[in-house]
């Protein structure tokens, strides 16, 4: 039995689904995994095209567009933009990350909405 069969039946024991079937696990987690591999490309794709437009104000344009979201009720796009934003942290030292510049966007795009 190899260490993934061993943590995957102290998974399905701490759920409660001790007769779970293994044939019917793999494929949704297959596809869970290519959906996760899928959002992060995307992360990835539209933080460095920030980056690539103004570098050192690309984390307050994804805080904005983060913002407007949540201001919309797009929880989606909300969860989308901050990823964005982490991965434009994760990837410039140039940009700007002032936590007081990112609450005047945020104020600002809430104030717009309402």
């Amino acid at each position: 039995m190899s260490m993934f069969d061993k943590w995957h039946d102290r998974c399905m024991v701490a759920r409660g689904v001790v007769g779970g079937s293994k044939a019917m696990m793999f494929p949704l987690s297959r596809q869970w995994w290519n959906r996760r591999q899928e959002m992060r490309r995307l992360w990835r794709a539209d933080a460095l095209a920030l980056i690539q437009s103004d570098e050192q104000n690309a984390y307050y344009a994804a805080q904005r567009l983060a913002a407007r979201s949540r201001a919309l009720g797009d929880r989606q796009g909300f969860y989308h933009w901050a990823k964005v934003a982490a991965e434009v942290a994760r990837r410039s030292s140039v940009a700007e990350m002032d936590l007081a510049v990112v609450e005047a966007v945020a104020a600002e795009e809430l104030s717009r909405r309402r």
